[in-house]
């Protein structure tokens, strides 16, 4: 269970509130799959637009020494049709996420990834919508809870005002494990 809070303006006004609900399985020692819904609202000024989507995930993890180099691919669909501002949040779409991940500092992760979106619903092709790349820091302060902060460029390719933003990151987890019998 995910909830996210993003803010537009240097902080000033709340752009988006999601809440993910998620559940994943390992298939095997590299290779997994997980459902994920995702409910939110992003603000139009006027008002919050309510949005919905599912997604669906096949993902590969190969590890030697210190570094997980990962790829995923996910499927998402919008549950109330395509947004006009071409959100790649909620668009349906196809995404391909490629990620390396730094593990020898003791309780601190270092992670990068690149992500591209193409559009699901596409006649003849998977177009190139937008792409994404990120830079994580994540420390473990016990065994289930961990902060994060990073920083995300995402470039939009195809709304008729293309945009480029920069977003920083700031993240808590709480893993909740299930007691074994």
């Amino acid at each position: 269970l995910a909830p996210e809070l993003r803010f537009e303006e240097n902080i000033s006004r709340v752009g988006n509130v999601f809440g993910e609900l998620n559940g994943s399985y390992k298939v095997s020692e590299r290779i997994s799959a997980s459902a994920t819904y995702r409910f939110g609202q992003r603000n139009k000024l006027d008002y919050f637009q309510t949005r919905q989507r599912l997604q669906f995930e096949l993902g590969y993890k190969y590890k030697f020494e210190n570094w997980t180099l990962g790829y995923a691919v996910r499927y998402q669909k919008t549950l109330q049709g395509n947004f006009s501002d071409s959100d790649p949040d909620f668009e349906t779409v196809l995404r391909n996420k490629f990620s390396i991940k730094y593990t020898k500092i003791k309780k601190t992760d270092i992670s990068t990834g690149w992500e591209f979106f193409h559009d699901g619903e596409a006649e003849g092709g998977l177009v190139w919508q937008n792409w994404r790349a990120t830079i994580e820091v994540e420390r473990k302060l016990n065994k289930r809870n961990l902060i994060s902060v990073g920083y995300l460029i995402q470039k939009d390719l195809v709304s008729s005002v293309p945009s480029l933003d920069y977003i920083f990151l700031v993240g808590y987890t709480h893993i909740i494990k299930k007691k074994k019998e």
